[in-house]
């Protein structure tokens, strides 16, 4: 039942040579993912690997309501958010619309809170302290629906039954995460 998105400014690497992006929050990812053009960048700002290494897994994922299975390559990477530090694993992807999806895997560790009406997060690090994001509106604002669906497999995706169901969100003024839906965990896409 979102209303909307929340996409936050988010920085990889160290300082000085930090990579600015959107991370876009989506909780119905079961995993974590960065563009084939930002780990390109990452790579180029930091070299050594001072802030990202590669990882010896990969996983098989499928788009929204895309047939398609892909294999990305796992690598674990250093990113803050408004205060917000964490190292965490990103399957790196050829996305098309947003650089950066923090899914159900990094929800299910760090996510406290979601306000969707507001644009507002609340995130715990590995240390217990709490950090009250706010996402960046007029990113989002800009932002089509339909981009959701690589444009690869938007035809398939407008032919399956039940596809605009997936495709719409209805407006639902409770919040999204309440107790007993915070179980990311158990989540799947």
């Amino acid at each position: 039942p979102r209303h909307g998105f929340l996409a936050a400014e988010t920085y990889f690497g160290n300082k000085p040579h930090e990579v600015r992006t959107q991370a876009y929050l989506d909780t119905l990812a079961s995993y974590c993912f960065i563009s084939e053009r930002l780990f390109k960048e990452l790579q180029q700002a930091d070299p050594k690997g001072l802030s990202w290494q590669y990882t010896t897994t990969a996983f098989n994922y499928s788009v929204a309501v895309g047939q398609q299975v892909h294999t990305a390559p796992v690598i674990k990477a250093r990113f803050s958010i408004d205060g917000f530090q964490s190292s965490i694993d990103f399957g790196v992807a050829p996305l098309e619309t947003f650089d950066c999806i923090l899914g159900a895997t990094f929800c299910h560790k760090h996510l406290t809170a979601l306000d969707w009406q507001n644009h507002r997060m609340v995130l715990r690090n590995n240390h217990g302290t709490k950090f009250t994001v706010y996402g960046d509106h007029q990113f989002i604002a800009s932002r089509k629906l339909d981009l959701i669906v690589p444009r690869s497999e938007a035809r398939k995706a407008v032919k399956k039954l039940g596809c605009l169901l997936l495709m719409i969100q209805p407006v639902d003024k409770t919040p999204e995460l309440i107790s007993e839906d915070s179980n990311f965990g158990s989540m799947h896409s």
